[in-house]
């Protein structure tokens, strides 16, 4: 079995235990390289607090890890995330 087939099968799982908006971050947290909840707002073209929960809760499910921190475009620290 290739890595892009067990990957595959990988993401149906996680998928299946999702709702919509978490499955759009989640892909995106995948997609992109360090990105904080701001990004991912930005990409999605949605208000960061329809964000900031969908993160918490994938964080806390296990799916998705603090990668490190960077300064967002307001000049602050923020966290940013990759899957695990």
């Amino acid at each position: 079995m290739s890595v892009q087939q067990t990957s595959i099968e990988a993401y149906d799982l996680i998928v299946g235990d999702l709702g919509k908006r978490q499955i759009q971050v989640y892909d995106i947290i995948e997609r992109y390289f360090n990105c904080c909840n701001q990004d991912i707002a930005d990409i999605l073209g949605i208000p960061i607090n329809c964000v900031t929960p969908r993160v918490k809760e994938l964080r806390d499910m296990g799916f998705i890890m603090q990668h490190g921190i960077k300064i967002n475009k307001l000049g602050r620290r923020v966290m940013t995330w990759k899957v695990r």
